[in-house]
């Protein structure tokens, strides 16, 4: 509900509401106010925000996998130079964080999907 206060500029607050492409406004008159309505379906931004969310997941996974496989390269290098003890209590460590990490992106994905879904 949008409400104009000058009568003067009604008709131009109505053109410009119109002209907002993106959005899609459905703009009506009833008495001193104006009525606007979203066009567009419920379902179809529901959808489309629930892919951006699954592809930065994705995203995120990949990131992830590739961080791991670097770490794990690191701790090879080190098992030279360190005992090996040493290096498989740090690669146990670092896995751990990672775990957790993802563990974390879940529950955020998870929690971002319920409140899309329930908006």
């Amino acid at each position: 509900m949008v409400r104009v206060f000058d009568e003067n500029v009604k008709d131009d607050v109505i053109k410009a509401l119109q002209r907002v492409q993106d959005m899609d406004l459905n703009v009506t008159v009833e008495g001193k106010d104006l009525k606007v309505k979203l066009g567009t379906s419920k379902k179809e931004h529901t959808d489309a925000a629930l892919k951006q969310v699954k592809a930065a997941h994705d995203e995120f996974k990949r990131e992830v996998k590739d961080v791991r496989h670097e770490m794990q390269d690191s701790v090879k290098k080190l098992d030279k130079i360190l005992p090996q003890d040493d290096c498989k209590l740090l690669q146990k460590d670092l896995e751990k964080l990672v775990t957790n990490r993802e563990a974390e992106a879940k529950k955020l994905v998870d929690a971002k999907e319920k409140e899309i879904k329930g908006a």
